[in-house]
């Protein structure tokens, strides 16, 4: 473990160091997906996870947890999922996400995983029509727009792109 400064140096936060993953090297992940969202695009969120679950997606989804983690430091465990728990991540990115702590906190987490992982890590999708920050999301960073893919069909991509690295 190393401390590893954040936006708020009186809070240090200890983070594992990422194993070194060679290329060809078999790595287990405990999820297939992990899903990173905003409070108001949990309906959306939820019939997107119940459809990549029925195509056989291992899926992190954090009300499913909830009582597995009582009495644990949620950041510690949310920050383990997005950063060595799982193959890929799905933001779901929305005006409401950008302005949430634990959203901007996922997604920190995974993008600094995805400089240690080769290929494709974070598979933005977006809501609205939104300016993204480019220390958000890199301006050439191909993402699905909500609004023109039902749950299912973002399901069906997750599933491709799980499928695609095995």
């Amino acid at each position: 473990m190393r401390p590893i400064r954040e936006e708020n140096p009186a809070e240090p936060v200890l983070a594992e160091v990422l194993p070194f993953e060679r290329p060809g090297a078999a790595v287990r992940y405990e999820y297939d997906i992990a899903v990173s969202f905003s409070g108001r695009q949990r309906s959306y969120v939820h019939e997107t996870v119940l459809a990549a679950r029925q195509l056989g997606l291992r899926v992190f989804y954090d009300e499913d947890v909830n009582g597995d983690w009582w009495g644990r430091n949620i950041l510690v465990e949310m920050r383990r999922v997005y950063r060595t728990g799982t193959r890929f991540v799905v933001p779901f990115i929305s005006e409401d996400y950008l302005a949430s702590r634990f959203g901007m906190d996922e997604l920190w987490f995974a993008t600094s995983t995805a400089l240690h992982r080769p290929g494709p890590y974070i598979l933005p999708v977006v809501f609205g029509d939104i300016e993204l920050p480019a220390d958000v999301l890199h301006p050439y960073t191909v993402y699905l727009d909500a609004g023109k893919h039902a749950p299912h069909e973002i399901a069906a991509h997750m599933s491709r792109m799980a499928g695609a690295g095995e």
